[in-house]
């Protein structure tokens, strides 16, 4: 059976609001690392940093995150990554030249 079609009278105009992205979680299998995880979801290892940065509570280390940890994945989009963008790939070498000198 087919619903019947919305009356004119009845439809409600609906304002489009932007889609907030989803969040994408992941696990650290072993032997990988936080670049590894970087280049399966955003195609360039070197956007690890921003994995980093969404899981600042769960990992100490970004050279040593236990295997299995549960990781949060952030949207591209809020961190601007574009793999084919050499700008949003020098910022994140800037970034991870940063936390390195900080820790």
């Amino acid at each position: 059976s087919t619903a019947p079609a919305e009356s004119p009278d009845t439809a409600v105009d609906v304002v489009a609001e932007p889609a907030e992205p989803e969040v994408t979680i992941d696990s650290l299998p072993r032997g990988l690392g936080l670049s590894d995880l970087a280049a399966k979801h955003y195609g360039n290892g070197c956007f690890w940093v921003y994995i980093y940065e969404e899981n600042l509570a769960k990992i100490a280390n970004p050279d040593n995150v236990p295997p299995g940890t549960v990781l949060v994945i952030p949207p591209a989009q809020k961190y601007h990554i574009d793999p084919n963008d050499k700008a949003s790939v020098d910022a994140a070498k800037r970034k991870a030249f940063n936390i390195y000198r900080n820790n």
